[in-house]
């Protein structure tokens, strides 16, 4: 062996003279010691108060410190700064409002460019902002203070007002809000029955994408809508602040709700709040695009929030409200009556409650659905449900396409899709009551399931997903968010890219979409630690020797 002598609180050998590979295997394990010393003795800054704050499994949890020796306010510093950059250059050079405004046909790569740098350039930025937000995601995990506090939450308000000022160039939803706004605001029409295109000498028509569809949005947002169309009084560009005002105003509040949320399961909110407030595709979405979807997620994480705080009356009546937005609110509202009422023994007394507790929902519903009552075409999702696009159920539908005609090859799929739906569902609500952490995998698995097998998918339903692994605060289930935004935005380079719309189908666009969105995603509910170990294989059992004869 060798002569021993101390190093910290661990023993190490000097280069043994011995041969063979015990004697190699030890020294090793002395090296690896010897390394794991050295890290633990690195001076450290603020992320052993957020280990003593109970972070459980929070991201990060000063790994990246140790790798890289910087403290959590020099990271979210770095990623504010570049961040910064990127979405002013993005306002300054590409996309500011006022200069592209009347451009009917403007997109991401008609403003970037048509060349293969735009291309480049589009991804460059868009992997740079997710990688900036996973490490102020794991900074703020690891971080406290109130410089911590400020840089985390001060740097996405401004990138949120930068993108307030920037032309939507992903989708063109936002003056369709416009168009359907003035059906109801200006001339009083149900805009579940006239399409815009009823009025085709207003002077925002041209502008609207869609114009021949009747609303497929809830009667609040209709309302919402007519009502900021009014104050926008005629003019294009005070409609569309006024529209991303609302944005940005519902981007803030659900950051807000998000943290009360984690206040009340006792969790360190900050880390939650930030993958809300930094998410490149929340932000794009949102303050950039102006879509409803985020005013849908106030009431969501509001009911949820009166429901954890013993509310749950009033969380009912919160999710029935954000339905009557955009009614995928709905998948919330049986996995929340569910988790409280399992708890109760016999099935009449859960009945009884249940009445007690839904009345009010449905009271509100149907006055939100009364004034409006254009019987099948006030259900909008209804219609969605029929089209098929960037999703798996399309690729399903294309591949049965083979075989059948295209209707009963759409009916098939969806008839499927509403199955696998129904089964998959009921088993989330089989698993769902527990304590709150047991609510909210309930709600997540419920989003995903819904994101999956929908059969029109857009980017920024992806963000439905974020609100509520915020709020988890899971390591996995904010990974696989992540996973699927990033997927998502990568997306639109087969939406938008000219050179590839100009030699490809609808169809084949939609297939590379979904492959990119959905691939990448399924893979990180692979259990690889299992892969890697391989089949659990029976021992063998040695067969016992023959005796001799005689």
């Amino acid at each position: 062996m060798g002569e021993r002598r101390e190093i910290g609180p661990r023993l190490a050998y000097e280069t043994p003279r011995g041969r063979g590979w015990a004697m190699r295997a030890r020294c090793a394990n002395d090296i690896l010691r010897i390394v794991q010393f050295t890290l633990r003795a690195a001076p450290r800054h603020d992320h052993s108060s957020a280990d003593r704050r109970g972070v459980g499994d929070d991201p990060g949890r000063g790994v990246g410190r140790r790798l890289t020796g910087l403290s959590a306010t020099s990271r979210l510093s770095a990623a504010a700064v570049v961040s910064g950059l990127i979405y002013s250059a993005y306002l300054i050079f590409v996309a500011a409002l006022p200069n592209h405004l009347t451009n009917e046909r403007l997109s991401l790569f008609s403003a970037l460019g048509r060349g293969d740098q735009s291309l480049a350039l589009s991804i460059l930025a868009s992997g740079t902002l997710f990688a900036l937000a996973i490490v102020a995601w794991q900074a703020a995990s690891a971080g406290s203070g109130w410089r911590v506090h400020a840089w985390a939450l001060i740097p996405p308000t401004v990138f949120g007002f930068l993108l307030l000022l920037t032309m939507p160039l992903t989708s063109r939803d936002l003056f369709y809000y416009v168009a359907s706004g003035r059906t109801l605001g200006i001339y009083g029409a149900n805009p579940y029955k006239l399409p815009p295109s009823a009025f085709p000498g207003d002077p925002l028509f041209p502008y609207a994408n869609w114009p021949d569809y009747t609303a497929p949005y809830g009667p609040i947002w209709l309302v919402i809508s007519g009502g900021l169309a009014r104050l926008g009084d005629g003019d294009l560009l005070w409609s569309v602040a006024l529209f991303k005002l609302l944005a940005f105003a519902s981007y803030l509040a659900c950051g807000g709700l998000i943290w009360a949320i984690l206040r009340s399961r006792g969790r360190a909110p900050l880390a939650g709040v930030v993958f809300w407030l930094w998410n490149p595709l929340v932000l794009a979405e949102f303050p950039g695009a102006g879509h409803n979807d985020v005013l849908m997620l106030v009431g969501l994480l509001l009911g949820v929030w009166l429901y954890l705080t013993g509310r749950v009356r009033p969380a009912m009546a919160a999710l029935a409200l954000a339905a009557m937005v955009k009614a995928v609110a709905l998948v919330a509202l049986p996995v929340l009556l569910w988790h409280h009422l399992a708890p109760r023994r016999g099935w009449s007394a859960r009945a009884r409650l249940a009445a007690r507790l839904l009345w009010l929902p449905a009271l509100l519903v149907a006055a939100c659905l009364g004034p409006f009552w254009a019987g099948a075409a006030t259900f909008g999702p209804v219609q969605e449900s029929g089209h098929y696009y960037a999703s798996l159920g399309h690729i399903a539908r294309i591949v049965l396409e083979w075989r059948l005609m295209p209707r009963p090859a759409g009916e098939l799929t969806r008839g499927t899709i509403f199955v696998i739906l129904l089964l998959r569902y009921l088993l989330i609500l089989r698993r769902a009551p527990g304590d709150a952490r047991s609510l909210l995998i309930g709600l997540a698995r419920a989003c995903f399931l819904l994101l999956v097998l929908w059969p029109f998918f857009v980017p920024w339903y992806s963000a439905w997903a974020v609100a509520i692994a915020a709020t988890l605060a899971s390591q996995r289930h904010s990974w696989r968010t992540m996973v699927l935004c990033t997927g998502a935005t990568f997306s639109y380079v087969f939406q938008f890219y000219l050179p590839l719309r100009m030699v490809t189908s609808v169809e084949f666009r939609s297939i590379l979409s979904a492959i990119v969105i959905f691939g990448p995603f399924l893979l990180t509910f692979v259990p690889w630690a299992a892969v890697r170990r391989g089949p659990a294989w029976p021992p063998r059992r040695d067969t016992p020797a023959r005796r001799p004869a005689g």
